[in-house]
């Protein structure tokens, strides 16, 4: 039932976990990958950018721009002085950023990350976006932060590069995961 993925930790378990068992199709087959084990810490606060610097870590100059490290992980700027970092747990990354909630004295803060990442490929992918998006993702900048709303649910998307052609990373409430899940490889499965 884990599709392949350690559940040694219950409060990391995916929300879609009996979903992808259930599903009539392979999700991979149509394009969709569930990628909610992967870490997420937020920091927001006046001292953000020079905390990050002390620990070699990138801020990106813009909002909703990000940063990727050599590790994969990833630093998207979502405000003014507010960041999210997402990474794996092997990336170390979790570890450098333990120390945040004693921060508060030199102005970070670390801010509660509740959302289910995804990720659409392949060939579908541009079908998907045309039936459940105002945005025309597709022709979205490659690694922004795109804010928008899929299948009525309010989710951030960052269109990335993956060999030749484009992937979609979805951030998503896990309240809305389930449902977001099942409407992406419901239309996935009409278009193949």
């Amino acid at each position: 039932m884990n599709s392949g993925k350690d559940m040694t930790n219950e409060t990391r378990r995916s929300p879609v976990d009996a979903l992808i068992d259930s599903a009539s199709r392979s999700a991979a087959e149509l394009g969709l990958h569930d990628l909610s084990l992967l870490q997420k810490v937020g920091l927001q606060g006046p001292n953000v950018a020079a905390w990050l610097s002390e620990r070699e870590l990138p801020w990106p100059q813009s909002i909703y721009a990000l940063a990727r490290l050599d590790d994969g992980a990833l630093v998207v700027r979502i405000a003014e002085n507010e960041i999210v970092i997402e990474s794996a747990d092997e990336d170390g990354l979790p570890a450098k950023l333990a120390e945040i909630p004693a921060l508060r004295a030199i102005g970070v803060y670390g801010v509660e990350q509740q959302t289910a990442t995804f990720r659409l490929d392949g060939p579908t992918a541009a079908g998907v976006w045309a039936q459940t998006c105002g945005v025309n993702i597709v022709e979205s900048a490659i690694d922004r932060l795109c804010y928008t709303r899929v299948a009525g649910v309010s989710c951030g998307i960052i269109p990335e590069r993956s060999g030749g052609g484009r992937t979609y990373r979805i951030w998503v409430d896990y309240g809305y995961a389930p449902y977001l899940w099942k409407t992406l490889v419901t239309i996935s499965s009409e278009l193949l």
